[in-house]
């Protein structure tokens, strides 16, 4: 039984083009073992999965877009569900991660678009998290407290 994840949450898939899973070498349930029942076959198919997604090149990028869109089933950039549950508490080190890809870049004197390309964000996704790195992300982003403003503080305090 194949699961499409995308099409069961009218999801887009990113354009990952030299992924391994996307080459037909391999059988998409590979990268749903929970829908076997036999348990040999789906730790077999488990084992594959994360090993071919742990060399390939688009893991970083594959585990957020599964994290982001909080995909429950699959492997994705080679990660259990249980294990991205795990990982969707660290999403500001991805985050942040990302942001200091794009910063040694510029540094190294590459251009802003190609600095956020390398790591997948869109110039607009780098400038917001830029600005929530300073001022604070919002509940909904991060499962940090947010940092408060002044104003917010005298608000509290009323």
């Amino acid at each position: 039984m194949s699961h499409d994840p995308c099409t069961q949450f009218s999801l887009s898939l990113p354009n990952f083009p030299e992924a391994k899973c996307a080459s037909s070498d391999f059988d998409p349930d590979t990268w749903f073992p929970e829908s076997l029942r036999n348990s040999e076959i789906r730790e077999q198919d488990t084992f594959i999965a994360t090993a071919i997604c742990g060399s390939c090149i688009h893991q970083v990028d594959c585990l957020q877009f599964a994290l982001d869109n909080r995909i429950g089933d699959g492997i994705w950039g080679g990660k259990l569900p249980e294990e991205r549950r795990q990982a969707d508490q660290s999403k500001s080190e991805v985050r942040q991660a990302k942001l200091d890809a794009v910063r040694a870049s510029l540094a190294r004197g590459m251009n802003l678009e190609r600095a956020c390309a390398d790591v997948g964000l869109s110039t607009k996704t780098f400038d917001r998290y830029r600005h929530f790195e300073k001022n604070g992300w919002p509940p909904q982003v991060s499962n940090q407290r947010p940092n408060r403003t002044n104003k917010q503080k005298e608000k509290e305090k009323k």
